[in-house]
């Protein structure tokens, strides 16, 4: 789910027999949730937390943009530019994949 520029991830919770969202492109240590029993009411329980949240909060914390510097040395760069191009990939494309692996490994 997207608005305003943050993105929510949904579960069901058998337990409490609603759907429950999560903004996940925040800096912790904010948090917000919203939950609903059904998909239309989650949705507009998400719109209304996010306006809530940015006219309620004295300085609203921006979703994350997706953008990150990243620096290493220029010896590394070398090497991922290589490895890059043997796979037949850009070094962004070829880094994103590598991050993903690693954080889902």
């Amino acid at each position: 789910m997207n608005y305003k520029g943050y993105e929510a991830s949904v579960f069901y919770s058998e337990e409490d027999n609603c759907l429950i969202g999560e903004v996940v492109n925040i800096e912790s240590p904010t948090i917000i949730a919203f939950d609903a029993t059904n998909v239309e009411d989650l949705k507009a329980e998400f719109h209304t937390t996010i306006d809530n949240y940015l006219q309620h909060s004295k300085s609203p914390k921006k979703p994350m943009s997706g953008k990150l510097t990243l620096r290493m040395t220029a010896e590394t760069h070398a090497k991922v530019l290589s490895v890059a191009r043997t796979h037949g990939l850009s070094a962004n494309k070829f880094i994103n994949q590598t991050i993903k692996q690693r954080i889902e490994a």
